[in-house]
């Protein structure tokens, strides 16, 4: 799967469940702090950082692929994938 087609994916899974981009501009608290709150603060932030992600003209820069890793790694603590699936979508970049 191709960079932009993986966050296109990203983008439309995580609408399909409710979530709505949303920068989180401050710190968001320890991880476990609020409970099910956090991983909605998560998956609003790793919704905007794919919006960003979109938006952005050069996909093959080493800070998109690092921003990519973040959005996999909140989608992995939420247990929206595991690793072997994120592995997986990352075949053929």
């Amino acid at each position: 799967m191709k960079f932009k087609e993986l966050l296109h994916k990203y983008d439309s899974e995580l609408h399909k469940i409710g979530i709505n981009p949303k920068e989180c501009t401050d710190f968001c608290g320890q991880v476990g702090l609020r409970g099910l709150e956090d991983e909605k603060i998560q998956l609003e932030h790793a919704l905007w950082m794919i919006h960003k992600l979109i938006d952005t003209a050069e996909f093959s820069s080493t800070q998109s692929f690092l921003n990519l890793g973040i959005v996999q790694g909140i989608l992995w603590c939420t247990k929206l994938r595991n690793i072997l699936e994120i592995k997986n979508e990352q075949i053929g970049f």
